[in-house]
């Protein structure tokens, strides 16, 4: 059942340059910023939505296809590369919408990304809002 308050576990991630820059590259947002400090490659705003690639998310598993809707990043300081990141997705809002082609619903995530398992140091939260349909046509 699809309902609002469910996290997933906290995950880890390790981001990579070469990945980091990949992903810059189809953005066209090359060459990447640096640390001044370090020297360190800063990670393109919205790399975190990759993330959900290596997420288990027990409540999308068997709703078929999942519609991307808007997104949205802020940041408490800047990600880097070749830093691992503990991650964890809540599901924030579920709403329903009775349509022609049956129900619309209508998921509203936020992803907290953290520089420790402790969850002391948060990075980043990304807000993420996707779409399913049941019933007919879906």
């Amino acid at each position: 059942m699809i309902r609002s308050g469910q996290l997933t576990g906290l995950f880890e991630i390790k981001v990579k340059v070469n990945e980091a820059v990949k992903f810059a590259e189809i953005l066209n947002d090359l060459p990447l910023a640096k640390s001044a400090r370090t020297g360190q490659p800063f990670v393109p705003t919205t790399y975190p939505i990759v993330f959900w690639q290596k997420a288990e998310i027990p409540w999308l598993k068997d709703i078929g296809h999942l519609v991307h809707g808007e997104q949205s990043f802020s940041y408490k300081k800047p990600m880097l590369t070749e830093h691992t990141y503990y991650v964890e997705i809540k599901l924030v809002d579920v709403k329903e919408k009775e349509g022609k082609a049956g129900k619309v619903v209508w998921l509203m995530h936020e992803m907290y990304g953290y520089q420790d398992q402790d969850k002391e140091h948060l990075v980043f939260i990304g807000k993420t809002k996707a779409m399913f349909r049941t019933g007919r046509g879906s």
